[in-house]
Parts: structure tokens; C-alpha cells; sequence
């Protein structure tokens, strides 16, 4: 699988890429010229993928004409429906205080915004908590779903937030106000994002990261796929270590007509204990450190179904102790295939990275596109049913609730 730079020349196929360095430091800073540079070839090696067929302006025209109504609300189900159907569970906060140090404990606040909790460390991931997933607040596509807490619940109930992992640049994931209550009303948080997001902080927060205001601390951390960053998130546990990586997802980045000029991707995070072994004189100080895995959890942010990931993401980082997937927003289906999994592609991408259990996401909370709200939940229950009884063994995903937290086995 093959193709060409940008200069015309011939550039590795897709899994030959290396990424620009294995394991980045907090304080790495990328030249614009490289970010440019290393978008740019990560685009191709997405075009070359198998499946990867983005639709064109008609396409493009006829989805946002049918979307158009589905922005503005209709057809949603009454208060009173959804209060019944899919009611937001009022958060156990005894629960997230005393999370398992060895296992991976989520909780979902809604979209693709979830509490991970594992090794130690408390990880949101794509921090989305505005009314409307948009440039503006008076305009775009408006929550029907509130939200399973707030900020400000997090910290008054004492959840301090270590890492925040933001999978791209779309609205519905990349939310300025969202960011910007975290930056300026927490201490020392480890952003990581896709190469090309650092800019995006820098210049919307300016006050906030560390390299300009150590009063708040925060640092901003751009990957490159396969790309890893190790980190000591919780200054309370420092023999625990969380392996961050951003890994490759089948998807794109648009902010303001900026398409594909930063990157996007999932992350594999891995919690690990540091165990000291000591000289075989024990005056003598520690020599060495190993670490013993304790969890492993996927959040694949968003993406079509591509079948590379088995091999890029699978065989590489996996098996996952859990993995969230996106189940929501596929339809219409030639538009959306490329960009957005149905609940059926998010299950083979369940067995394709190996995760034993899944979470499904990128559902009921924003009328992003045409199909009846409740129809991936409905979908994701048939498609695991129809599954082999080995693979049901092996494999649990399962419909969720917004402010339900669940653990791995």
C-alpha cells in the first residue's frame, strides 16, 4: 500500500510511517513546518486506506439538506420520552472518589465525554459540556440530552482531573468552553491532542499553559500517531504510570474551513506500577525499575470502520481491558460510512483491536444526523446477539446510560 508525498515523491507504505519520535517529552515543541509536514503525509496514508472514499459536494449538499431539520430538533422524541427511555443516572461521586487502582473505571457524561479513571489518574476524554455542539451558542446542533454533571460538581465534589485527551478538532469534541472552565479553574493538567492542536491552546487559552503562566501549570502535549507519552498524572502516586498513545483512527479535522491541516486520532492508555529492584547490596540505592501492566483502555474517539485498524491499532496495542466506541451518527450511510462506524462496524472493531469489553459513545446527545435517536442502541443489542456464542463469551458490549459508571471485569 503505497503512495506519494506531497513533493510527488514515494513515501512507505501506511504501516511503515514511523512516527516522529516513539516517545515524546512534556516539553517537546513542534515546528509549524513539521506539524504541515507530518499532517500531510498521515492524510495520504488515510486515503490509502482500503475503505477510505470521502463523499463529494453533491453528497456533501443532499446530507446537509436532510440533516438541516434533525439541527433544529424535529422529529426528537418529548422530555417526558426521553426522561423515561433514557433517563441520566445521578452519578455515585463515593464511587469515582474511591475508583480501583487496577482495573479502568468509566463513567459517561454524555457524547464522547467520559470520567476514565484508572492507575490513579482521572482522564477525561473530549470534554464537551455547552449547550450546542458549535462556533457559536445561539446556532448548531443543541444538546437534547443535559449533561450527567457539570465542571463545577467535579470539583466540589473533589474529582481533581490529571489528563484531558482530545481526540480532534470537530465542535463536538473540541468545545472552546468546555476547555477554557478547565483551564482556569484547575491546576497542572497534561493535555494530549493530535499534532497541530497545540496552536489551537496556545492561542485560545494563552494565560494558561505552563511555558507562559506557572500559576495554573497546565502543559499541552501534541502526538503524532504511535506516539507515546509517559506521564506521573497524580503527584499522590507516583509508582503508578500512564502510558498515553495516540493511535490511528479513520476520520478528519475541519475547524473553520482548516480541512485535514491537523491531526486526528484515538488513544491507547495503559496503567502501569513501577517496581523498584534494588542492588544486591540493599545499602545501595535502586538500580533499575520495572513496571507490571494493571489496565489497558481504547478510546477511539471518532471514526468509520476501516479494516487496517486490526493491524495498526489491534495487534499493536491490544488487547484492550476496555474500549469506547462511537455507535451514533452514521446515517445517511454513503455519506457517513468513511467517517462515522455504525453499531455493526463498531462491534468487528470491538474483536479487531481484541477488547473484552466495550462501552458504546457518540449517541444520544446532539441531533448530529438522521437516524431515530434510539436506533444504535437498538442495533448495537441485535448485532452482539447475532454474534457466535464463542465471541459473546469472549467480548461484552452493552447499552449504557448517561451517568452510569461501569469497570472492567
Amino acid at each position: 500500500m503505497h503512495y506519494k508525498k506531497a513533493d510527488g515523491t514515494a513515501a512507505p507504505a501506511a504501516a511503515e510511517l514511523e512516527a516522529l519520535d516513539p516517545t515524546p517529552s512534556l516539553t517537546r515543541v513542534l515546528t509549524k513546518k513539521m506539524v504541515v509536514s507530518r499532517v500531510a503525509e498521515r492524510v495520504l496514508e488515510r486515503n490509502a486506506w482500503k475503505g477510505y472514499e470521502r463523499p463529494g459536494a453533491k453528497a456533501t449538499a443532499n446530507m446537509l439538506l436532510k440533516a438541516f431539520p434533525t439541527f433544529l430538533g424535529s422529529g426528537l422524541p418529548s422530555q417526558k420520552e426521553l426522561d423515561q427511555s433514557f433517563p441520566v443516572q445521578p452519578l455515585d461521586f463515593e464511587k469515582l472518589r474511591n475508583p480501583p487502582l487496577d482495573k479502568v473505571q468509566i463513567t459517561w457524561l454524555g457524547h464522547a465525554t467520559m470520567l476514565v479513571q484508572m492507575g490513579g489518574a482521572n482522564i477525561l476524554t473530549d470534554p464537551m459540556f455547552s449547550e450546542r455542539c458549535s462556533a457559536v451558542q445561539w446556532a448548531g446542533p443543541k444538546r437534547y440530552r443535559p449533561p450527567a454533571c457539570s465542571l463545577e460538581d467535579l470539583r466540589k465534589e473533589n474529582i481533581e482531573i490529571h489528563s484531558v485527551l482530545v481526540s480532534h478538532n470537530h465542535y463536538d469534541h473540541l468545545d472552546y468552553r468546555s476547555i477554557a472552565e478547565l483551564v482556569s479553574k484547575n491546576k497542572n493538567i497534561i493535555f494530549v491532542v493530535p499534532i497541530g492542536l497545540r496552536a489551537w491552546f496556545i492561542k485560545h487559552t494563552p494565560n494558561s499553559i505552563q511555558s507562559s503562566n506557572p500559576k495554573y501549570g497546565h502543559t499541552v502535549v501534541e502526538l503524532d500517531w504511535h506516539e507515546t507519552l509517559s506521564i506521573s498524572p497524580n503527584p499522590k502516586k507516583t509508582d503508578l504510570v500512564i502510558d498515553i498513545t495516540a493511535v490511528p483512527m479513520q476520520h478528519w479535522s475541519n475547524r473553520a474551513g482548516d480541512i485535514d491541516k491537523t491531526l486526528w486520532c484515538g488513544f491507547s492508555v495503559v496503567a502501569k506500577q513501577l517496581q523498584s529492584n534494588s542492588a544486591p547490596d540493599a545499602s545501595s540505592p535502586t538500580v533499575s525499575s520495572e513496571t507490571t501492566t494493571m489496565s489497558k483502555f481504547l478510546f477511539a474517539g471518532d471514526t468509520g470502520w476501516f479494516e487496517e485498524v486490526h493491524d495498526l491499532v489491534g495487534r499493536r496495542y491490544g488487547p484492550f481491558d476496555v474500549a469506547a466506541l462511537p455507535i451514533g451518527a452514521y446515517k445517511p450511510r454513503n455519506f457517513m460510512k468513511c467517517m462515522h462506524m455504525n453499531p455493526e462496524d463498531a462491534v468487528d472493531m470491538m474483536k479487531a483491536v481484541d477488547a473484552r469489553m466495550a462501552v458504546p459513545i457518540h449517541w444520544a446527545t446532539f441531533p448530529l444526523t438522521v437516524e431515530p435517536i434510539f436506533e444504535p442502541r437498538e442495533r448495537l443489542i441485535t448485532a452482539m446477539k447475532q454474534l457466535p456464542k464463542s465471541s459473546q463469551a469472549l467480548h461484552s458490549f452493552d447499552p449504557w446510560f448517561l451517568g452510569e459508571t461501569v469497570a472492567s471485569k
